[in-house]
């Protein structure tokens, strides 16, 4: 956290100092009085950034390092919990896709929020610019609605990439597959149906990729180049009637450009995030005791909070089994709404076993690949103990267990 501040509070200095190196050459000019001195000022702020941005830099770097290697770590403990009949129902395939991904994943998911940071930063500084040029609070309100649009590109880009990326990773687990068992097509299959449904395949992966790249396309220009023109469409008024002064018109344009600038990254980290958002689902865990929460709402909301909402009839059947392998059966049985009865702070209190199992229950009803459990039996008794390590065992594909002795 505070390698996180120190990346924040550095980049925002940086970004400081350099509109005030630019207000100090800006106002000199348009006054008609740069001489030596001011242009050594503006020279002396100018360079007052390397060690700044050198700092940023570190930071970042530091950041990219120990998440990827927390990344990585998460990665080989699930790697290792891979039984040899797992690896062998999988396919050499996704097993293959699955090492390629995940380098992808890292790159995408550190660029992604790091230029996400970075952007939020330079539009708050770019709002507090344009609060000062000649639109006053307009042009700062104009950029809010906007940053509500960019989102709502970014949601749809999300949404139009996820059948994207389970159709080109189910057309690469294909092509590996057949690739492995060539020799063996060759000796069993006539060779008029070794490309059979291969062209409607490939036809469904070209669809959904055009649909990804025109969403794609509007995100990275629009959402920039349509706030540009949009920004100065709201200076020409004062720019046409002469109400604005000459500084307070270079003010807003240069506001215009820095919130350009901020905007062109934030869309560049959305499109990075969402290449790396399908994967976030890939992993869940349940944190430690203290670190979790448990919510005055239903139960059944506290179970399927990770999962789609409303809940479908399916998933409270899904829910209620797994809490009777749970041993959590009892409690439902005194509940008198069952999993609609109101549990947490100001509803039906539980023990502190009941809510680890609760929280074991609610990692395992997301489907996960990979289930990271910390501290998650420690206050269980040993029959129950048992009872959900055996429920846990048998409802997860890779499973990681935080305890101590």
């Amino acid at each position: 956290m505070f390698r996180h501040l120190v990346l924040g509070v550095m980049h925002a200095a940086q970004y400081g100092l350099w509109l005030l190196a630019w207000w100090v050459v800006g106002q000199r000019a348009l006054a008609g009085g740069l001489d030596r001195g001011w242009l050594l000022a503006w020279a002396l702020l100018l360079l007052t950034l390397v060690p700044l941005r050198l700092l940023v830099i570190w930071s970042q770097g530091w950041l990219a390092i120990t998440a990827g290697g927390l990344l990585k770590r998460r990665l080989l403990a699930g790697a290792m919990r891979l039984e040899p009949e797992e690896i062998r129902q999988q396919g050499a395939s996704q097993l293959l896709g699955r090492v390629i991904e995940s380098e992808a994943v890292e790159a995408l998911a550190l660029s992604g929020g790091v230029l996400g940071l970075v952007a939020g930063l330079e539009l708050a500084m770019a709002a507090a610019v344009l609060g000062a040029g000649p639109g006053g609070g307009r042009q700062a309100l104009l950029l809010l609605g906007w940053l509500v649009l960019t989102g709502l590109f970014g949601w749809c880009y999300v949404r139009q990439r996820q059948p994207w990326t389970m159709a080109r990773l189910d057309l690469t687990h294909d092509l590996v597959e057949r690739m492995v068992g060539h020799r063996t097509r060759l000796a069993q299959e006539a060779p008029a149906h070794w490309h059979d449904s291969e062209d409607q395949v490939v036809a469904r992966y070209l669809e959904l990729a055009r649909r990804r790249d025109r969403t794609a396309a509007w995100l990275l220009a629009l959402v920039p180049r349509g706030w540009l023109l949009l920004g100065l469409l709201s200076l020409a008024p004062a720019f046409l009637t002469g109400s604005g002064t000459p500084v307070a018109l270079a003010i807003g344009l240069g506001g215009l450009l820095l919130a350009y600038e901020a905007l062109r990254k934030l869309a560049i980290g959305l499109w990075h995030l969402a290449g790396a958002a399908g994967w976030r689902r890939r992993a869940v865990a349940a944190p430690q005791f203290h670190d979790n929460h448990v919510f005055a709402a239903p139960l059944a909301f506290n179970l399927l909070m990770g999962r789609g909402w409303p809940p479908r009839p399916e998933d409270f059947v899904e829910a209620e089994a797994l809490c009777g392998e749970l041993g959590l059966q009892e409690l439902l049985d005194r509940m008198p709404a069952g999993l609609l009865h109101m549990v947490g702070d100001t509803g039906w209190r539980l023990s502190h076993g009941e809510q680890s199992r609760l929280y074991i229950a609610r990692a395992l009803l997301q489907g996960a690949d990979v289930v990271v459990l910390d501290e998650s039996f420690a206050s269980l008794d040993p029959e129950t103990l048992r009872q959900a390590l055996c429920c846990v065992l048998a409802g997860t594909a890779t499973l990681l267990v935080i305890a101590h002795p």
